[in-house]
């Protein structure tokens, strides 16, 4: 008896010991996955490359350029002469982006970003040939009524928008600009971002230019949102996240209203391109803080007919970052037909799990029972890909009302 005693405990011991080995492990590997989730996370505020010394000489640059006369611009003198605009710290390097936090006295924490790969007016392009020395003459080019009629005929560009960037260029307010100030113009109408934010000044939907100093752009601080969080430490009510999600639904609505002429498209649907706000009448209004690439379908359009090798065997292989574009496999070329709407991107992004990151839990996960059948066939319906002959706003129009109606009675009814 004793013996059938100590072989049941040996084999209870060996047992015990092999359930604590697998316990560990699969501890060990849920481990893993919350740290690169966590970096994931956070991945937009870190990069070897961001260093404070990296941030400062950059700014320093800018600064000697101003001084030497090659680049101008309305917030030079604030960042470079009075210090009004101090260096907080370094939110992302990611291509040739730089991502700044600052603190301007008067205006609180902004943003400054730059191209790197752009130092100086030198890099400018301008239609006519002017001499590297010419840029520091007082010489001035024809009047700014001459210069917006080019402006309007070359580059479709808004009157208000186009008042904005001569507002921007000419520093001296004297009406007429002078090579310096014209590069400078030509420069900002190649930033697709600052003519965005121009354009939806003031529209809740893109953060405010305050101003640029060459390639230095100074936009308006938007607090970041956690849009995705670790399954384990996400403890955010339904409430709350119902409400994040309808602030992104409400994104989508007021871009495809007010960019119909353009239909811009956030192709870049990542968490950290984008922010929120609280509403004075409660609530949360979400805005898209990196635009560099948000872009127009007209654009890509354009884009795709200017690329000289625009060949493909399938849809992906003429997709800009996260938008479909069709591939016309009779031709074996890129129709230019978008195949994506800015409510299907938001879905993909934070409605549906990644299957590379299942411990990452979406926005609307573990919705009440009451609604959990209903919502997943709207997402469903959300993501689920388009065909170049039923492609409609109107489609898109009429799931983010479904979409917020059944959020809103969710929340209703508890």
């Amino acid at each position: 008896m004793s013996q059938m005693l100590c072989t049941t405990g040996w084999y209870c011991f060996r047992w015990n010991k092999r359930r604590c080995l697998v316990l560990i492990l699969a501890l060990t590997i849920l481990a893993c996955f919350l740290v690169i989730d966590s970096v994931h996370q956070t991945h937009h505020e870190i990069s070897v490359d961001c260093s404070d010394k990296q941030s400062m000489d950059f700014i320093l640059d800018i600064c000697r350029n101003y001084t030497a006369g090659y680049v101008t611009g309305s917030i030079c003198q604030p960042l470079c002469k009075s210090n009004s605009i101090s260096y907080i710290k370094c939110l992302g390097h990611k291509a040739t982006d730089l991502v700044l936090l600052a603190w301007w006295k008067g205006q609180g924490n902004v943003i400054l970003k730059a191209d790197v790969n752009l130092r100086s007016t030198k890099s400018f392009h301008f239609q006519g040939s002017i001499s590297e020395d010419q840029l520091a003459l007082p010489y001035h080019i024809p009047l700014v009524a001459q210069f917006k009629e080019h402006l309007r005929a070359g580059y479709n560009i808004l009157d208000h928008v186009i008042d904005r960037i001569l507002f921007e260029c000419d520093v001296g307010q004297d009406g007429t600009l002078t090579n310096r100030e014209a590069l400078y113009c030509w420069h900002m109408m190649d930033k697709d971002e600052i003519l965005l934010s121009l354009k939806l000044e003031n529209m809740q939907l893109v953060p405010g230019l305050y101003g640029t100093c060459g390639n230095l752009m100074a936009f308006e601080y938007i607090p970041g949102q956690s849009l995705r969080y670790p399954i384990v430490t996400d403890k955010r009510s339904w409430d709350f996240r119902v409400q994040l999600s309808i602030s992104l639904i409400e994104l989508v609505e007021r871009f495809d209203d007010i960019s119909k002429a353009d239909n811009y498209l956030l192709c870049d649907s990542q968490e950290g391109n984008y922010g929120v706000v609280q509403s004075p009448g409660g609530g949360y209004i979400a805005m898209s803080v990196d635009n560099d690439l948000t872009i127009s379908e007209g654009s890509l359009q354009r884009s795709l007919n200017f690329e000289k090798n625009n060949s493909c065997s399938s849809n992906y292989d003429c997709s800009f970052i996260d938008c479909d574009v069709h591939c016309d496999t009779s031709t074996r070329k890129c129709s230019g037909i978008i195949l994506s709407n800015n409510l299907q991107l938001i879905c993909k992004k934070f409605f549906v799990p990644k299957v590379q990151n299942l411990l990452s839990k979406t926005l609307l996960h573990d919705p009440p029972v009451s609604i959990s059948g209903e919502l997943q066939s709207l997402i469903h319906q959300c993501i689920a890909p388009v065909s170049p002959v039923n492609i409609s706003t109107k489609i898109s129009r009429k799931l983010s009302k479904e979409f917020k109606t059944l959020l809103l009675k969710s929340i209703s009814d508890h």
